[in-house]
């Protein structure tokens, strides 16, 4: 395990906790994890005084940073505590959905143009309504991705880029993975509640990454030539998940 040392910097009141670890590094890198802790690797020969500096000099970044991990977790625990009482208000493609409920002999959830409706045995079980809306909100997720995917596939499909496996997942941090070795996009499940658009800026985001692997200007170069659009996509979807938590 590496050896950590707890540290603190004070900027206009504010006191910043950090862990530092010494490893053989060329620069100082600081990192934010999602559970807000503070994380510095330094040179092994790095006086502290400059780290110190280096920590405060982020000071805003780093409260920036641990602001969004607190509400992610918050959100996330907000819609896994979510018991879809009647007239609960849940958002599908950027559509508000009203939640109803209706005696019946068997568990079924239908999707109408403005309205979830739960057909339940017991409307008063809130354990039956959390597992029925799960399975059905994956099932959807299944659908609506697959065609979004091979909707997006299309764009990159001329430069020789195989069909993927796609896989979907309940992500905090992010909205997708590309493992291009394996020829796999995951998808965050929690896209379903998000405007179409979104989606597809998403999942062709993904899909460039068989195309260049990183996050290089040519690996943008090809986002901007295949979705033109795909930075207001983006701020689309940053404020509405803002505006979710």
């Amino acid at each position: 395990m590496p050896k950590l040392t707890e540290r603190q910097v004070c900027v206009e009141n504010i006191v910043i906790t950090y862990l530092l670890e010494r490893k053989h590094v060329k620069n100082l890198n600081l990192r934010v994890r999602p559970d807000g802790s503070v994380h510095v690797s330094a040179p092994y020969g790095a006086n502290i005084g400059p780290i110190d500096t280096f920590v405060e000099e982020r000071v805003g970044f780093i409260l920036r940073a641990q602001k969004h991990f607190r509400e992610r977790q918050e959100a996330q625990a907000q819609l896994e505590g979510k018991e879809y009482n009647y007239g609960d208000i849940i958002y599908l493609l950027g559509k508000p959905m009203a939640v109803a409920h209706k005696e019946s002999e068997r568990n079924e959830v239908v999707f109408t143009d403005s309205l979830v409706m739960l057909y339940l045995v017991d409307t008063r079980d809130i354990a039956l309504r959390k597992r029925l809306m799960r399975k059905a909100l994956d099932e959807l997720c299944e659908d609506v991705f697959q065609v979004v995917l091979r909707k997006e596939y299309e764009l990159v499909r001329p430069y020789g880029v195989p069909f993927p496996t796609l896989r979907l997942r309940t992500m905090k941090t992010r909205w997708g993975t590309c493992n291009f070795v394996k020829g796999i996009v995951t998808i965050n499940k929690r896209l379903i509640h998000m405007p179409l658009p979104c989606v597809e800026q998403v999942m062709l985001h993904e899909l460039c990454h068989f195309l260049v692997g990183n996050h290089s200007p040519r690996f943008y170069a090809w986002l901007d030539r295949l979705m033109p659009d795909w930075r207001e996509r983006r701020a689309v979807l940053n404020s509405w998940d803002e505006e979710s938590r």
